[in-house]
């Protein structure tokens, strides 16, 4: 996971990661489900309050992935993409 990484974030075509999401991963999403179904069947079986951290914690991040969704707008980079920026994009998702 970490050598794909490396490599897609050091593509020459570096636009390749300015979109939401990381195109090259998409490849890998096969292999991520793996682990996620091994995940999900631990959190089954566990006491309630871990699964209902786990669901809670699910629904925020389905919620964060839409809320990000809706305000993207490209590219998501250059000169005027600063921490600054980054920030006020999170205070927007997270409505701050």
């Amino acid at each position: 996971m970490v050598i794909s990484w490396y490599v897609y974030a050091s593509w020459w075509a570096w636009w390749l990661g300015a979109a939401y999401g990381f195109r090259g991963f998409v490849d890998h999403l096969a292999l991520f489900a793996l682990p996620l179904a091994l995940f999900l069947a631990r959190v089954i079986h566990a006491r309630a309050p871990i699964r209902i951290g786990a669901f809670a914690m699910a629904a925020f991040l389905v919620y964060l992935n839409l809320r990000m969704s809706t305000l993207y707008a490209a590219p998501w980079d250059g000169p005027e993409w600063t921490w600054a920026r980054l920030a006020a994009i999170w205070k927007e998702v997270l409505f701050l």
